[in-house]
């Protein structure tokens, strides 16, 4: 009686590589899913900026006279008041200026906002937030020159 050499069908080793290949390629797709989770997570942040600074940008345009009269001026870590007894210009940029801050801060980790004239009627609004990241909080800003009047 021949003895067989051929035999059909697969080895447990062939099995198990073939299982470590494919396992290690589910793992990559994951990795890559949870990187596209948090840039998208990030990009929201960067478009919260943006339009805030866009906002706030028009609420000046809008209001030329406190515009003209550095109403609008203000630095990192300063809180928008309301402002009593202030002329209406000045009213309206203090309300402007809170709502903005309102906004970034429900939207954006450590908000801060910063608005300050560069000379040649030219303004800067500045945003700064934290931004979650594998190593931690990261901080990122986002900056927007404007010329109110045109």
């Amino acid at each position: 009686m021949p003895i067989k050499t051929h035999t059909d069908g697969f080895s447990l080793i062939e099995v198990l590589i073939a299982m470590i290949i494919f396992a290690s390629g589910i793992l990559g797709i994951a990795a890559l899913q949870l990187q596209g989770v948090n840039q998208l997570a990030n990009s929201d942040d960067l478009s919260t900026a943006v339009v805030g600074a866009a906002d706030l940008a028009d609420r000046m345009r809008t209001n030329l006279q406190g515009t003209r009269n550095q109403a609008y001026s203000i630095e990192f870590g300063q809180t928008a008041s309301a402002c009593t007894g202030c002329t209406a210009d000045k009213k309206i940029a203090a309300d402007d200026l809170i709502a903005v801050q309102n906004q970034l801060q429900q939207r954006l980790t450590s908000s801060a906002l910063k608005i300050a004239t560069e000379g040649n009627g030219l303004y800067r609004i500045h945003i700064t937030w934290k931004e979650k990241t594998r190593q931690g909080l990261l901080e990122r800003e986002h900056i927007f020159d404007f010329l109110p009047e045109v």
